[in-house]
Formats: structure tokens, C-alpha cells, sequence
């Protein structure tokens, strides 16, 4: 998988159900943060989008969509939405992107403040739609978290300047 993130974002510590998640600079007391969940439901997309949506109707029966679209990406299909909702009385507001690949789902999130939303739509959309998925090698768990380790660490050396040893 590769996602093109805003300058001065980076791969940080997963959070929830992700299996990674992307954050951007603090700005004041906000962090934002993108988080990429792999879902394994055998549910079509349209319908496992419907779960999602009817997981935020029964949190706030007063829940506004908005963006609520099926599009192409790059061959893959995709489904876009935003909410609009209350916790506690608080607006937030939310966009998912969802992706269909090989019969395997893919889902980007990010939510925030209402407030904050409108600030980081653009980055956070672009980042989303910039995702892409190559082949990879059947390799056994503990390589693969091997990987995963080795290629932040070097992203971070890099994000450093420190080139060499970021290889």
C-alpha cells in the first residue's frame, strides 16, 4: 500500500481498529489524524457502507451525510461519505473513503470537530484518494511486521535528512 501524505505528516502509532494511522502537525491542541482499517466482511460494499451509516443513525438520529458518492479509483470501487453528527452534544464531523480490492475491504477515516473539519478536508481527501495497492509478497507474519518496522524507521530517518541511514 502506498498513501502520498501532506508535507510534515508521518506514520505513527495505530490507534483503535487501524492498522495504521497517518497524523499531521499539532496545531494548537489538535493533532489530525487519518486511520487506515483493513475489514475482512464478505458483505458487498454498498452494504457494508450501509452498516457503517446506520452505526452513526443510531448515535444520532439527526445525522446529516454529506459527499455520499460511488466512484472508480484507480480500477477499484470506492465509496465516499461524510457525516455531519453529535456526542454529547458536540458537532463532529467525519469523511470515510471505502475500497473494494480483490475482494478485500479497505477503509480511511478521519474525524474530527465540526470547527476543525473544514481546515484539513482538502489535505485529508487528497490523501485519501491518493491511495494504491501493488502486489505484495506472501511473506509470514513476523517478516512482515519486520518490514513494517525497518521501512518507518528509514521513513524517519529520511524525514530527518540522515539519508544514509535511512537505507
Amino acid at each position: 500500500i502506498k498513501i502520498y501524505l501532506p508535507p510534515h505528516w508521518k506514520r505513527g502509532r495505530a490507534q483503535g481498529k487501524a492498522v495504521c494511522s497517518f497524523y499531521g502537525p499539532t496545531d494548537g491542541v489538535y493533532a489530525p489524524r487519518i486511520d487506515l482499517i483493513y475489514a475482512s466482511s464478505r458483505a458487498d460494499l454498498g452494504t457494508y457502507v450501509g452498516m457503517y451509516k446506520k452505526a452513526y443513525r443510531d448515535l444520532d438520529p439527526e445525522v446529516l451525510f454529506l459527499l455520499d458518492q460511488t466512484f472508480t479509483l484507480r480500477g477499484m470501487t470506492a465509496y465516499q461519505f461524510s457525516a455531519i453528527f453529535r456526542n454529547d452534544g458536540i458537532p463532529y464531523q467525519t469523511l470515510f473513503t471505502f475500497l473494494e480490492k480483490d475482494g478485500k475491504k479497505w477503509v480511511l477515516t478521519y474525524a474530527c470537530t465540526h470547527a476543525w473539519f473544514a481546515k484539513y478536508f482538502d489535505r485529508v481527501d487528497a490523501t485519501m484518494k491518493s491511495i494504491r495497492f501493488y502486489a505484495g509478497a506472501n511473506l509470514p507474519r513476523e517478516e512482515k511486521e519486520k518490514y513494517a518496522k525497518t521501512f518507518t524507521q528509514g521513513e524517519e530517518y529520511y524525514a530527518k535528512k540522515k539519508y544514509k541511514s535511512a537505507l
